[in-house]
């Protein structure tokens, strides 16, 4: 049996279950949400969700790991602009709120992940904050002046 054809306009089914587990992870909680809930919502089985994630540690890592490319382009798009250093900081920021506008429950169950210690680990934040905001700070440096000293 060969696989369905994809559907034009509908994403792929990837990005429907990220986007599925997302709003469930931030409404239910982590361990309160189950890959055969998140399945159901996107209309598949839950051993199709198994094909594309090994686990549900792996799909909460993939979810927040959207979550800063997103984020991550957002706001080098706000920061590439000839404007001067003050403007594009407001823009980077007015950018940041609207993130959190977008992703309240995602950016909650992120810091309560972390504060429990459970599936989110803070190695993995680390690894994608720690460059992103440097940056956002080089972008940020490079017009100022004097400019910001590295490190």
């Amino acid at each position: 049996m060969s696989r369905p054809r994809k559907k034009a306009g509908v994403p792929e089914t990837r990005e429907r279950i990220l986007d599925a587990a997302e709003a469930a992870f931030g409404e239910g909680g982590y361990r309160e949400t189950s890959l055969k809930s998140i399945a159901a919502a996107v209309g598949i089985r839950a051993p199709s969700l198994l094909y594309h994630f090994d686990s549900k540690e792996a799909l909460l890592e993939a979810v927040v790991r959207r979550f800063y490319a997103q984020l991550e382009a957002k706001l080098m798009g706000a920061l590439s602009c000839e404007l001067p250093a003050d403007s594009r900081f407001a823009r980077a920021l007015s950018v940041w709120l609207e993130v959190e506008r977008e992703h309240p429950e995602l950016l909650a169950l992120m810091v309560s992940q972390l504060v429990a210690g459970d599936a989110l680990k803070p190695e993995l934040i680390l690894e994608l904050a720690e460059p992103l905001f440097a940056r956002v700070e080089q972008e940020l440096g490079r017009t100022l002046s004097p400019p910001i000293p590295e490190g």
